[in-house]
């Protein structure tokens, strides 16, 4: 039975059964391939979405980093001036 199943045949002459099994595991498998590639997509764009997020969050913090420092140094400088 295996060696049927193996021989080099055009399926016009594969028995019965065997390309509509090999149709279906071709779809399948299709299926199964546009939805990784979907979920593949969906999860880029979510980690894109987390790292702008936390880019802005970073920049955030320099700027109030920033102005602290501003005001620290202006602070000290008033202190020194008699």
């Amino acid at each position: 039975m295996l060696g049927v199943m193996l021989s080099p045949r055009t399926r016009d002459t594969a028995p019965d059964g065997v390309a509509d099994t090999l149709t279906d595991v071709r779809d399948r498998t299709r299926d199964v391939l546009e939805n990784l590639r979907g979920n593949t997509e969906a999860l880029l764009n979510q980690t894109r979405i987390a790292i702008e997020e936390r880019i802005n969050l970073l920049n955030e913090a320099v700027e109030a980093g920033k102005k602290a420092a501003e005001y620290k140094r202006a602070e000290l400088i008033e202190q020194e001036t008699p």
